[in-house]
């Protein structure tokens, strides 16, 4: 699920971006999907302290739907035919673990660069509702082969995660532990 207000620094009290309309729009978009393709399920997962059931009317979610609230995306991810993220670390995972992705951008956020993570590249964003129902069946009606990551998206990786062979975390653990132990 997307954070409303995410990229705002709060610290500094510039508050002014808010995601809302983005949020309003792809779940209203996820929801009419789920209503004409009751085969699919869709799993809307929330943040704690962010997203709650109270601010979520679940009560509106058709039955091929469900909201999760917090933990790990990691089981959800390995089984998911296409992940839905904004503005989030769920697309660099969803990217290194060669998953299809879909980045909301109904209203051009992709222009406020200076709030939004970097990509090379501008495949994974939708622009319309139409784009987003499109790359929807598409990705959920194509059988899921596993295959080597792009240039672009190994360079987005690198810019943000160090490395591309997923061992970044040792590799600041053995940093960390030259460090403290010297």
């Amino acid at each position: 699920m997307i954070e409303k207000n995410r990229g705002s620094n709060l610290i500094l009290m510039k508050s002014n971006i808010n995601w809302e309309k983005l949020y309003d729009q792809t779940l209203e978009y996820l929801i009419n999907f789920a209503k004409e393709n009751k085969n699919i399920k869709i799993i809307f997962k929330g943040k704690i302290g962010i997203h709650t059931e109270k601010n979520f009317n679940v009560n509106i979610l058709p039955k091929n739907c469900s909201f999760i609230l917090g933990g790990s995306g990691e089981k959800f991810l390995r089984d998911a035919s296409v992940v839905i993220a904004f503005n989030s670390m769920a697309i660099f995972e969803t990217i290194a673990s060669n998953r299809n992705l879909i980045i909301p951008n109904f209203n051009r956020e992709s222009i406020k660069k200076n709030m939004l993570l970097k990509l090379s590249h501008q495949n994974y964003l939708v622009n319309t509702q139409k784009q987003f129902n499109k790359k929807l069946n598409f990705y959920l009606n194509s059988k899921y082969e596993n295959s080597n990551l792009s240039r672009s998206d190994q360079k987005i990786l690198k810019y943000y995660l160090g490395s591309i062979d997923g061992k970044s975390g040792r590799k600041v653990q053995i940093f960390l532990n030259k460090v403290f132990n010297q």
